[in-house]
């Protein structure tokens, strides 16, 4: 008996160890959806296996990869987009190590079969024909495959890129009443483009106060009208002043008119403009449209996007505060595939030997997430150039952290400016731009004088003049309205979209 119990228990360790052995033995390659054979939407995940000893990696739909960017390894890459239309689709993957030697190029292919009819649907407020509030809700039903979508009071789109389709969004009408047309433009894995409208009657009610102006009855709060017929308090002088300089503008009225509205959400900080921080905590947050808050990684990211004076622009604030803001996530793991949070999977974590539970292994100043996919310094040590200071301080004294002499230009494709910014592009054309909660870049201004900068009452004080050249490219030919209350007026999220509160 005794000795069959040793011949099994030998077999379960030789068993576990050769399991063991085969997955910590797994080939290097690129895996598109977990293996699957067809996919009907081109947006895909793929799993990376790195060789041994790989930093970089490009990947590509085309074999032909000599115009793909270099980034650090990493095992997820989550909603890579294939090209459009049916048929068999692959992915190219080739890693490169530090004395600059390339691997052989990894592949995988996956079969696109989208279905070839889009079928697509609206309903305003459930069909109705008419409204008495310029706040509806949308209601869209698509047919597998329409992966994109626009939506827009114009038929030309103007300012508008594609988000991902959802079922149901809110909406804002055009002022005024009467008839109000919205615009669709959907877009399906095919790369077939359908584009709908819908109307609906707006009746705008009678002697009502401005929307989208600040009143003030016999006590001390200023609120904000707007455009869904309720009243918005301003937690304080700094979020009103964000908005506009002085109190000039704020109408006084009694507060016999101010009972006839409910009371809504309270007006969150103006994106781009301060840095919020919550009272017991040391995470610097930039709002963003919306009522988001873009956690910034670490103080060396707050000095490059905003300079050396940027501890000024920060306001602490309690904690109750953060209630009325929702967070940006800096990952799409989840918890027991990134456990600090920081966009590091836990294998890539492992590549590198950095913790999974802390954000900035070794101290230095220079979050895990920087250090692996921005500078490929080591996360794991203070100093990488061994020059004495430590990789973060470097950055604040403008030298490089992974060489000697002073630090010219950040790398290419890393930091982005918070959406709602103005940047200063100081180093070549010396104009004004606008970050779009879209993702575009858009034309504002030849000066602060400019009629879209004064339109939607930006503020020169809040203008970024980053300290390092930091390449961008604006969408050509679009630029910002002269006056939108997208951008001029305190947001708002609805359904994943961001409207005029």
């Amino acid at each position: 008996m005794r000795r069959i119990q040793y011949i099994f228990s030998i077999c379960t360790v030789f068993s576990l160890f050769f399991v063991v052995s085969l997955v910590s033995a797994a080939e290097p390659g690129v895996t598109i959806n977990g293996g699957d054979s067809s996919v009907q939407s081109h947006y895909v995940h793929l799993y990376i296996v790195p060789t041994s000893g790989a930093k970089y990696m490009r990947i590509s739909d085309d074999s032909n990869m000599e115009d793909d960017t270099w980034v650090a390894v990493r095992q997820h890459v989550s909603s890579w987009e294939l090209p459009f239309g049916n048929g068999v689709k692959t992915a190219y993957v080739q890693f490169q190590y530090a004395n600059a030697s390339l691997s052989g190029v990894y592949t995988d292919s996956i079969q696109l079969s989208a279905q070839t009819n889009m079928s697509v649907s609206v309903a305003i407020d459930n069909d109705k024909r008419q409204t008495d509030s310029r706040y509806v809700t949308i209601d869209i039903e698509a047919s597998i495959g329409v992966d994109d979508m626009m939506v827009s009071n114009e038929p030309t789109f103007t300012g508008v890129s594609y988000r991902p389709i959802a079922k149901k969004i809110q909406w804002v009408l055009s002022s005024g009443s009467g008839e109000k047309i919205v615009y669709f433009r959907f877009r399906d894995a095919q790369g077939t483009i359908k584009n709908m409208q819908k109307a609906i009657q707006f009746n705008a009610p009678e002697r009502t106060l401005s929307e989208g102006s600040f009143v003030k009855g016999q006590g001390t709060t200023v609120y904000y009208i707007g455009y869904g017929g309720r009243m918005h308090p301003v937690p304080n002088s700094a979020v009103y002043q964000s908005y506009l300089p002085g109190f000039a503008s704020v109408m006084h009225v009694s507060d016999t008119k101010l009972q006839e509205y409910f009371v809504g959400s309270m007006v969150c900080m103006r994106p781009g403009t301060w840095l919020l921080k919550f009272s017991q905590s040391p995470r610097i947050y930039a709002p963003e449209p919306g009522c988001m808050l873009r956690p910034l990684r670490s103080q060396s990211e707050a000095f490059i996007l905003y300079g050396e004076t940027w501890q000024e622009r920060i306001l602490e604030v309690p904690p109750y505060v953060m209630g009325g803001y929702n967070i940006h996530s800096l990952t799409t793991e989840s918890r027991a595939n990134d456990a600090d949070r920081d966009g590091i999977d836990k294998e890539t974590e492992k590549w590198y030997g950095s913790s999974d539970t802390k954000d900035d292994s070794d101290g230095d100043g220079l979050s895990d997430y920087e250090e692996i996919m921005y500078w490929f310094t080591d996360p794991k040590k203070v100093d990488t150039d061994e020059d004495g200071i430590g990789d973060g301080d470097e950055i604040l004294l403008r030298q490089s952290p992974n060489g000697f002499g002073e630090l010219i230009a950040i790398p290419e494709n890393t930091y982005s400016f918070p959406y709602g910014s103005v940047v200063y592009k100081w180093w070549s054309d010396k104009k004004f731009y606008y970050f779009h909660q879209s993702n575009d870049i858009l034309y504002l201004s030849d000066n602060i004088h400019g009629k879209a900068f004064e339109g939607n009452n930006f503020q020169l004080r809040f203008v970024i003049t980053p300290p390092f050249k930091l390449p961008f490219t604006p969408r050509n030919k679009w630029y910002i309205l002269e006056s939108s209350e997208y951008i001029r007026d305190p947001l708002s999220t609805q359904y994943g979209s961001v409207i005029p509160l």
